[in-house]
Parts: structure tokens; C-alpha cells; sequence
């Protein structure tokens, strides 16, 4: 069975999702740390 291979356009909507997750759970991981500092 041949391997999936991935097109440019495939590689750069995947590479946009990651990039879109990772900025979302950065944000909400920060608005998590500063509720946590100001507890103290």
C-alpha cells in the first residue's frame, strides 16, 4: 500500500493549526498564571 503524501496545501493547514492551538493554550496558560500569582 503507497504512503499518504501530503500536498503543500495539506502541510501548510496542519502547520496553521498547530501554530492556532499552540497560540490559544499559550493564552489561556497565561491568564492561568497570573490568576495563580495573584492568589498569593
Amino acid at each position: 500500500s503507497q504512503r499518504h503524501r501530503y500536498t503543500v496545501d495539506e502541510k501548510r493547514r496542519m502547520i496553521r493549526f498547530l501554530i492556532e492551538k499552540n497560540a490559544i493554550g499559550m493564552a489561556t496558560g497565561r491568564a492561568i498564571w497570573r490568576l495563580f500569582l495573584k492568589e498569593e
